[in-house]
C-alpha cells in the first residue's frame, strides 16, 4: 500500500519545477485545467480494477486467494512443519497476478500528483493575481483549508464505506451482510 501512495509524490516531485516554469509563461486557466483534467483521469485509471478484476465470491476457499489456511497441530514434527510450510509457499507463488492492478493503482497516483502540481503552485498565483487584495487571503486561506480537510474527510467516508459489499451487483441481496 505504501508504494501506491509514494507515486503521488514522484509525480508531484518529478513535474514541480517545469510546471511551475513552463505554466507562469503560458495561460494559467489552461494549465489548471490540464492539472485538473489529469486529476480526473488518474481518478477514473484508479477505479478501473473494480470493473476489471473477476467477480467476488463469499463463499470461496481461501487457498483460491493465496492464503495459506493449513491447521497445524501443536505437536508435528520439525519435517512435517517444513513441508507444510513448502506447501503453503508454493500455493502462495501460484496465486493469481494482481500486479497489473497495483500498477494501475500506482499510475493512477502518479497521474494525480501531475494533476495536482498545477493547482500548489499556479493555484495560488491565479487567485493572488484575479480577487483583490482584501479578498485574496480569506480565498487562497479557503484553498489551504479544503487541501488540509478535504483528505480528513474522504478519510473518515471511506472508513464509513467499509461497512458496504462492494461487489452488490453480482451477489444477491440475501448473500450480503452488513
Amino acid at each position: 500500500m505504501g508504494r501506491i501512495v509514494q507515486f503521488y509524490d514522484f509525480g508531484y516531485v518529478l513535474f514541480c519545477i517545469p510546471v511551475s516554469y513552463f505554466g507562469g509563461r503560458h495561460s494559467k486557466p489552461a494549465v489548471l485545467g490540464a492539472g485538473l483534467a489529469l486529476m480526473a483521469t488518474g481518478s477514473m485509471l484508479f477505479s478501473t480494477p473494480h470493473m476489471l478484476a473477476d467477480s467476488y465470491s463469499a463463499n470461496q476457499d481461501s487457498k483460491v486467494f493465496g492464503t495459506c489456511s493449513i491447521k497445524t497441530p501443536w505437536n508435528i514434527s520439525d519435517a512435517d512443519a517444513e513441508a507444510l510450510t513448502a506447501s503453503c509457499e508454493a500455493e502462495k507463488q501460484n496465486q493469481p497476478g494482481t500486479f497489473r492492478f497495483v500498477f494501475l493503482f500506482c499510475m493512477a497516483h502518479f497521474l494525480h500528483g501531475i494533476g495536482a502540481t498545477p493547482l500548489f503552485t499556479i493555484g495560488v498565483s491565479y487567485i493572488d493575481e484575479n480577487v483583490g487584495k482584501a479578498l485574496s487571503s480569506l480565498y487562497v486561506g479557503i484553498f489551504y483549508s479544503f487541501a488540509v480537510f478535504g483528505p480528513a474527510a474522504g478519510f473518515l467516508s471511506a472508513g464509513s464505506f467499509l461497512t458496504y459489499h462492494t461487489d452488490f451487483w453480482h451477489l444477491p441481496a440475501e448473500q450480503i451482510s452488513r
